[in-house]
């Protein structure tokens, strides 16, 4: 804090952090402050209210296909509803389509951003890929999305999205990992 003249004050900021183990409570913290010379201040004790992690759940609560059907050769832009469906904040939310064949290739990124979400909060992400005309797979096309967020655990890893090949994408209500897809 450097030198504090006398009849003054000085003001400190200490940055607190918990884990995700901390409960709804109260914790207590005794602050000292040493002086140069040893002319101490008394210790003080500081009592302060917790509150529980509330984790983010991300999931996919919604899908759209632009050009109504997956059909080899033609752009089929998809655009994916991603939800908080958690009671805590969501922080720097990333949506990627994942393709699992070399049949079906992405037109611009794989990747969109979507940054914070609070709970409740929904976000669309829109990509494009095309199916070729060499596809000789299952009509369930192997298209999944992976959703993360800052902590990496409340997110979504190669979730499928049942998208078949010359259909239309079933629209779902919402689907998540705790819905057992």
């Amino acid at each position: 804090m450097g030198d504090i003249q006398p009849g003054h004050s000085a003001t400190a900021e200490l940055p607190l952090e918990s884990g995700e183990a901390l409960g709804t409570g109260k914790v207590k913290l005794r602050l000292e402050i040493k002086e140069g010379n040893g002319f101490d201040a008394d210790a003080t004790i500081v009592e302060l209210k917790t509150r529980r992690f509330d984790p983010p759940l991300l999931e996919v609560s919604g899908l759209a296909l632009g050009s109504g059907a997956v059909q080899p050769g033609e752009a089929a832009p998809l655009t994916v509803e991603i939800r908080n469906a958690g009671k805590g904040h969501a922080k720097d939310v990333v949506a990627t389509l994942v393709l699992g064949s070399p049949d079906l290739c992405m037109s611009g990124e794989p990747a969109v951003g979507l940054g914070p979400m609070a709970p409740g909060e929904g976000k669309s992400a829109s990509f494009e890929f095309f199916l070729n005309k060499r596809y000789k797979g299952s009509p369930s096309l192997p298209i999944s999305l992976t959703v993360r967020e800052a902590k990496g655990r409340y997110g979504l890893e190669r979730h499928p999205l049942k998208l078949l090949a010359g259909k239309g994408a079933e629209i779902c209500a919402k689907y998540g990992p705790h819905l057992g897809w």
